[in-house]
């Protein structure tokens, strides 16, 4: 899978705000390849002193149609979220 080759697909992005201290959003992009559908996903994270983090990457997996691309790449963007708000890693 090489996300760089992914054309077209719909952005689909989620936000979420905890307690007003940073704002988050997880953008997935989709494309149909030979094999399946791949996602791009993209994570990007302002917090209140107006800093800016962005994070994309490819999921690993081929997935049998759009929707599951989509869903799947949402939650493993989540997770990153997710993560991060543990400090198990650090942005």
């Amino acid at each position: 899978m090489t996300c760089s080759k992914a054309s077209g697909g719909t952005p689909i992005e989620s936000n979420q705000t905890e307690g007003g201290r940073s704002d988050w959003t997880v953008t997935c992009t989709t494309a149909q390849g030979p094999q399946g559908f791949v996602c791009s996903i993209g994570v990007e994270h302002r917090n209140v002193e107006g800093g800016r983090f962005v994070h994309r990457f490819c999921h690993a997996c081929t997935l049998d149609s759009e929707r599951d691309a989509v869903i799947a790449g949402l939650r493993e963007g989540i997770a990153w979220i997710g993560l991060e708000a543990a400090r198990t890693i650090a942005v």
